[in-house]
């Protein structure tokens, strides 16, 4: 994401041949680099104890799954009203354009880079509650902060705060490392579905992201109540 963003910015300026269609052919046909490394994976694989089918109703504890899953499945659905089409949010409200846009996710995820190797420490020394509850919350009020700017998005002010809150949300929402990837892929596709929805009724950006807002709440809440719950077991 730090290269692609940094080359969707630099590359238009180099030549003006490398317009969006082109990085989009340019970046895929890169992607089939990682067949050569698929190939070059060790052919031993440790795998764990395998579970007869019929066994996996009694071998796993399906309440405590249920109980982990659902943060997360709500937080996702939030997630996809936002993540997804950020983009749409600075091009329509804030008037930035893709290289711009570009440079400043560089910007950020190289911050989430730096986050991913502090967040071991943080959690040793401080535990989930703050590795996982304090810092959702602190993203959560940056994402509120930033859906706040389309109302004076008429102001010089309204991009910089845009800006300056997409920025530090990355890093601190990046930083919950217990993410299911089917789990976000799923529900990325029905709230890409509802936000269409949403569009064509004329609902405003910022309602859009109060909505992730609102979902963010009761899933954090939610990881919160679990962490509580997991300490009193090992009490």
């Amino acid at each position: 994401t730090i290269f692609v963003g940094l080359s969707s910015f630099l590359l238009p300026l180099i030549h003006p041949f490398f317009t969006t269609e082109i990085q989009l052919i340019l970046y895929s046909t890169l992607g089939f680099l990682g067949v050569y490394y698929v190939y070059n994976l060790p052919n031993e694989e440790n795998i764990g104890t395998k579970i007869p089918i019929g066994n996996i109703q009694s071998d796993y504890d399906w309440s405590l799954i249920a109980k982990a899953v659902v943060p997360t499945f709500i937080i996702a659905l939030g997630a996809g009203f936002t993540i997804p089409v950020i983009n749409l949010f600075f091009h329509d409200v804030h008037g930035m354009k893709a290289p711009q846009f570009s440079l400043m996710n560089s910007i950020a995820f190289t911050f989430v880079a730096f986050a991913g190797l502090l967040i071991p420490a943080i959690k040793r020394k401080f535990g989930y509650q703050v590795s996982i509850t304090l810092f959702q919350s602190l993203a959560i009020i940056m994402l509120f902060f930033m859906g706040t700017s389309e109302w004076y998005s008429h102001t010089s002010i309204g991009l910089v705060v845009a800006m300056i809150t997409f920025t530090i949300r990355q890093p601190l929402m990046k930083m919950m490392s217990a993410i299911n990837a089917s789990i976000w892929s799923g529900c990325w596709f029905a709230s890409a579905k509802v936000f269409s929805l949403f569009r064509e009724a004329g609902v405003r950006y910022s309602n859009i992201i109060f909505v992730t807002v609102g979902l963010y709440i009761i899933g954090v809440a939610w990881y919160y109540w679990l962490i509580k719950q997991h300490e009193q077991r090992k009490t």
